[in-house]
């Protein structure tokens, strides 16, 4: 642990070290629209600031100023994108990368990668208007944070392997919001534990097609079950929690050890149209809580636990509601975000019978009744110090959960007469959540970025997890990054990762990852992959 302290110590001495000057601004795409694409490179189609074209200290503002669509001729970082409701253009990337050092909102237009790079840092939100199309062959995205497809957004992923969607917070799917696997592979490298968010459950606009799941922190099934149509791949010591939701699969199941899967009280469903495989490289089994077959063609690489065999249909009805408020205070570069939330559901489950072997039950009707209410404070900053451009942030946040269940009351279908009831007793948790942190920009292409925050549920402990990380982009073709996560519940990572453009038409990148495993091991994960356009 001594060894890890002093990284973090002069990684932060570094963080402080450096210091850089520019001038900020929000620059407005102003081309009129007259049926051709114009350059993002071209100063002219640009007002505000110092007259050019946007670069990594600029917040890039596409609205109803100009909507005439926008094309790439070499890579670009802004501080911020923001694609808003009126502008109706594509901006093209025609193969370039197109960075965004905070989370970018695209809520109008699109953004067509068209064999390109679309990378973020910050929460990604795709809203009612807005729509990312990564179909082209060799397109790539990486989401160095959650990402939101909101109601009326549209993402179409790229296609191809693991490399090419990589998300590194959670994914979430809103009602509403429309994902197109576009037969490609979902890549979820969680650096916290992070959720899988489908609010409309399965569904065409709402699948995943493979679903690769890396790193040492979890990915919670949070609002419904999810369809993948062909591989489900978890590996490294993380894991995916089902909760009470289901996943249905329709390829291979391939986990790494018995802990990357926690089923909760769901089901996995195997319904592939060909061959499936159920296998794990450890020896340790792997304990289903419900396992449903609908394909005759399933396979066991290994010995498979299976804890409930027993299958039912049971209907309810559910009205859930959100209220959620907040708003911004701005002064000069401060900017303050207070919010606050409140869900409320009334759940009627009816009552039904189990169908199987196993000792079936009857339930009666039961009706549970949730609440959460949650307050908070955003804020962020922008202050130069000397030549440094030094960037704070930092959030507070509590929350209440509050479920209140009816008593359930079963019996078993050999002795119909005879009732059991469990009682179930109403629950309250008290729920904190701090966090803060910094990320400092230098002219000279350095990146650097602190963040810690800590997670306390009452009578359930707590988590504080620390990340650290830079970054430096020499030129326009290159990037180096080095990132350091540590905290109470998960284990400690390195990850270094290099990209370099050799030419318009070819790429490189190289990553390797060192992940201490839960039984003080490491496991270290190198990769390298290349990309040529003909």
């Amino acid at each position: 642990m001594s060894i890890k302290k002093n990284i973090y110590k002069a990684l932060l001495i570094i963080l402080f070290g450096f210091v850089s000057s520019v001038e900020a601004a929000n620059k407005y795409w102003t081309a009129t629209n007259d049926g051709t694409e114009k350059l993002w490179s071209n100063s002219a189609n640009w007002s505000g600031g110092n007259g050019n074209a946007p670069g990594r200290k600029d917040v890039a503002i596409f609205n109803n100023n100009g909507l005439s669509s926008v094309k790439l001729t070499k890579n670009v970082r802004v501080k911020k994108l923001n694609v808003l409701y009126a502008y109706s253009g594509t901006i093209n990337l025609d193969g370039f990368q197109l960075a965004s050092t905070k989370g970018p909102l695209i809520a109008g237009g699109k953004v067509e990668v068209n064999g390109g790079f679309l990378q973020t840092w910050g929460w990604t939100y795709i809203q009612s208007g807005g729509e990312v199309d990564a179909s082209e062959s060799g397109s790539r995205i990486k989401i160095s944070h959650n990402i939101s497809i909101r109601n009326g957004g549209t993402l179409t992923a790229p296609d191809g392997d693991s490399s090419r969607f990589i998300v590194k917070g959670g994914f979430n799917i809103e009602s509403g919001g429309v994902f197109y696997h576009n037969s490609g592979t979902v890549t979820m490298t969680t650096k916290w534990n992070a959720a899988i968010r489908i609010d409309d459950g399965p569904g065409t606009g709402r699948n995943f097609y493979n679903l690769n799941k890396t790193g040492p922190r979890h990915a919670t099934l949070t609002t419904n079950d999810i369809e993948v149509k062909n591989d489900v791949t978890i590996i490294d010591t993380g894991s995916i929690k089902a909760q009470s939701n289901n996943i249905t699969v329709g390829g291979d199941w391939t986990l790494n050890t018995s802990n990357n899967f926690n089923a909760g009280t769901g089901k996995v469903i195997f319904n592939g149209s060909s061959a499936q495989t159920i296998s794990w490289q450890t020896s340790n089994s792997r304990k289903f809580k419900h396992l449903q077959i609908s394909n005759s063609d399933v396979s066991l690489a290994k010995n498979t636990d299976i804890s409930g065999t027993l299958s039912g249909k049971r209907k309810g009805k559910q009205l859930f509601g959100s209220v959620l408020y907040g708003t911004e205070f701005n002064n000069n570069q401060l900017t303050l975000s207070p919010y606050g939330r409140l869900d409320a559901g009334y759940t009627k489950l009816s009552s039904y019978t189990d169908s199987g072997t196993l000792a079936a039950i009857s339930y009666n009707e039961q009706n549970i009744k949730t609440a959460r209410a949650s307050i908070g404070l955003l804020m962020d900053d922008e202050v130069k110090i000397g030549e440094a451009n030094f960037m704070p942030n930092a959030r507070v946040e509590y929350g209440k959960d509050i479920i209140d269940s009816s008593d359930a009351v079963v019996s078993y279908i050999v002795y119909p007469n005879t009732d059991y009831t469990l009682n179930i007793d109403k629950e309250e948790s008290d729920n904190f959540r701090l966090g803060f942190g910094a990320d400092i920009e230098l002219e000279d292409g350095w990146l650097f970025m602190a963040d810690y925050e800590r997670n306390q549920t009452e009578n359930s402990g707590y988590e504080n997890t620390i990340s650290l990380g830079v970054s430096f982009q020499p030129n326009s073709r290159t990037e180096y990054s080095l990132s350091l996560i540590d905290g109470d519940s998960s284990n400690g990572q390195i990850g270094l990762d290099f990209n370099k453009r050799l030419s318009d038409d070819w790429s490189i990148n190289a990553g390797f990852e060192v992940a201490q495993t839960s039984s003080s091991g490491y496991n270290n994960t190198a990769q390298f992959s290349t990309e040529m356009s003909f």
